[in-house]
C-alpha cells in the first residue's frame, strides 16, 4: 500500500482487516450462523461503526469497499452484494460462489433457503441493483476458482455492473497468487471509491 501510494497509483485509504474466523481450520464464511456467531452483522454494524467513529472516513457507501482472498473473497462478494447500501466496491481474489457444504450444515443449520440467500452464484442472476457496485475478480488460470470468477464477471456485466476480471497464469490457489493480485485490487478499489476533498 505504501509503495502504491508513493508512486501515486492510489490515494490515501484506511485498510481494515478484522478477524472473522472461528478457529484456525474453521472459516466463518462471514455468515450469520443459525446457532452461533453473527459475523455478517458484526462486519456491517460493529466494524463500520467503530471505524467511522474512530477515523476521518467518508462515512457512506461511496467511501467503502470490501475485499478478501479465497473464503474471504466469497465473504466480500456475499456481504458486499447483500449490502449495496454500505459498499460501492468489492475486490475478490480466488473467489467461491457459495459458502460450501460444510457451512450449509454448520453455520446455516442445513437450510437450503439460507444457503441460496448467501450464494452469489445462485442469487446474482436474479438480483436487483438499486445502487451500482464495482467488482474486481481475479483468479489463477490453474485454480478451480477461475470458473467462478469468470462466470460471476459475466453475470455482473450482464446485470449492468462495472466489473474487472484478471486471470493470472499458473500461480494456483496460493498466497503467492494473492500477493501478486493485491496491487491490482487496491488500484481498482481506489478508482471506484470516493476521495476526501
Amino acid at each position: 500500500m505504501q509503495l502504491l501510494w508513493q508512486h501515486h497509483l492510489v490515494g490515501p485509504m484506511i485498510l481494515v482487516l478484522p478477524s472473522v474466523n472461528i478457529g484456525f481450520l474453521h472459516d466463518s464464511e462471514c455468515l450469520d450462523a443459525v446457532h452461533g456467531a453473527k459475523v455478517q452483522t458484526y462486519l456491517t454494524t460493529t466494524v463500520l461503526t467503530a471505524i467511522d467513529s474512530s477515523f476521518r472516513t467518508i462515512a457512506d457507501r461511496t467511501g467503502r469497499g470490501i475485499g478478501g482472498v479465497s473464503s474471504g473473497a466469497y465473504c466480500a462478494l456475499n456481504v458486499g452484494l447483500r449490502h449495496l447500501g454500505l459498499y460501492s466496491a468489492v475486490v475478490a481474489s480466488l473467489p467461491y460462489g457459495d459458502p460450501g457444504q460444510d457451512a450449509l450444515h454448520k453455520q446455516l443449520g442445513g437450510s437450503i433457503r439460507l444457503f441460496h440467500q448467501n450464494s452469489p452464484s445462485w442469487y446474482l442472476p436474479r438480483m436487483e441493483f438499486p445502487q451500482p457496485i464495482a467488482v474486481f475478480l481475479d483468479a489463477s488460470t490453474n485454480d478451480e476458482t477461475v470458473r467462478t470468477a469468470t462466470q460471476l464477471a459475466k453475470v455482473l456485466a450482464a446485470r449492468g455492473q462495472y466489473v474487472g476480471l484478471r486471470l493470472a497464469p499458473g500461480l494456483g490457489h496460493t498466497w503467492r497468487e494473492a500477493r501478486a493480485e493485491l496491487p491490482y485490487t487496491l488500484v481498482f478499489a481506489d478508482q471506484h471509491l470516493a476521495h476526501a476533498s
